[in-house]
């Protein structure tokens, strides 16, 4: 597979194309967010194959008319491959398998829509490079209901002629925020975004608890305060399920732990540029607390859960305590 040059650079298979319906898409990581990416791409027209390891995320993408495999080497022909993981690690796990470290996916777009921040990604650049593939930072947020919509916002840097050669395949998924040329402007946007997404979140869930302890009737407040000055994303969207019954908080949408994992992010890439971030280190020890509680794995709005026991117990995992800590606070 060649990799091409045009004017002095590296350029992308991508431009050779001619139409869309040629194109062949990648994706890797078929979870709450990749699968409804790798969805919404091929409701464009796109032809799209979805690597994962778990045998029932591939069936759900089978059941959505996609291609799936357990093995990148099924992604050999693909121009574009979207990375969708958990861990900055794994993205460079993905660089050293085959059939990238060979540089048989040579010119194709490597797209990276995971959070692993701006020190991860350029990190990666240059693994990208010897294996001949084009990185392109394109971190994304809205959440699993604006993934399924298309809705998504993508943060994106990169150069201005790879992303826009990029723009048919990244339509389908949201709206595109170019955030500079550099690997890690995308991440880097990304942190600002989570700084206030998690932020907001523990604000939200500490004064409905509060409302709670106030005697006040939270669902009367959840009518008010989203239409003055305390108003915010997560409040409005997140505000009914953290007053609601324990059981909806069991069934999560986003895994608290990732907010977790989003929140100490924030803080470590705050370390690395030397600016003191007091506020989201403590927002950080909040959800940490709720994962040392066994929450990691519930909805994210079960963080207000941090509010409704004594700060000693942190080991509790049970739906049975769950729920008990939710009725504390409802009373």
């Amino acid at each position: 597979m060649p990799v091409f040059r045009h004017q002095g650079r590296w350029r992308s298979k991508l431009e050779d194309q001619t139409l869309a319906g040629d194109l062949k898409v990648g994706l890797i990581g078929a979870g709450r967010i990749g699968l409804p990416i790798a969805t919404r791409i091929s409701q464009a027209g796109f032809k799209v194959v979805v690597v994962d390891v778990a045998q029932e995320r591939l069936a759900e993408a089978g059941s959505r008319g996609l291609e799936t495999a357990t093995d990148t080497e099924h992604l050999v022909g693909t121009d574009v491959v979207f990375v969708v993981v958990a861990k900055p690690s794994q993205v460079l796990e993905v660089l050293e398998k085959e059939p990238f470290v060979s540089g048989r996916m040579a010119g194709t777009l490597f797209v990276v829509v995971s959070t692993i921040g701006p020190a991860a990604i350029r990190k990666a650049e240059p693994a990208a490079r010897r294996c001949g593939v084009v990185l392109v930072d394109c971190p994304v947020t809205g959440g699993v209901d604006r993934a399924e919509s298309g809705d998504l916002t993508l943060f994106v840097s990169g150069a201005s002629d790879v992303i826009d050669n990029l723009r048919p395949v990244l339509s389908p998924v949201g709206a595109l925020v170019v955030c500079g040329t550099r690997a890690g402007d995308g991440q880097s946007f990304k942190m600002v975004n989570n700084m206030l997404a998690v932020t907001n979140l523990v604000a939200a869930a500490e004064a409905l608890a509060f409302a709670s302890r106030l005697g006040l009737d939270r669902e009367q407040l959840l009518d008010v305060l989203p239409n003055g000055t305390a108003a915010s994303w997560m409040l409005s969207d997140r505000g009914r399920r953290l007053v609601g019954p324990a059981s909806e908080r069991l069934d999560a949408s986003i895994y608290l732990e990732i907010l977790a994992k989003d929140a100490a992010l924030v803080v470590e890439t705050a370390e690395a540029v030397g600016f003191p971030a007091p506020v989201a280190e403590v927002v950080r020890q909040q959800w940490q607390q709720a994962v040392e509680m066994g929450l990691g794995r519930y909805d994210d709005t079960a963080i207000i859960e941090t509010y409704a026991v004594h700060p000693d117990h942190h080991s509790v995992t049970s739906e049975a305590v769950l729920r008990s800590a939710s009725d504390a606070l409802a009373g």
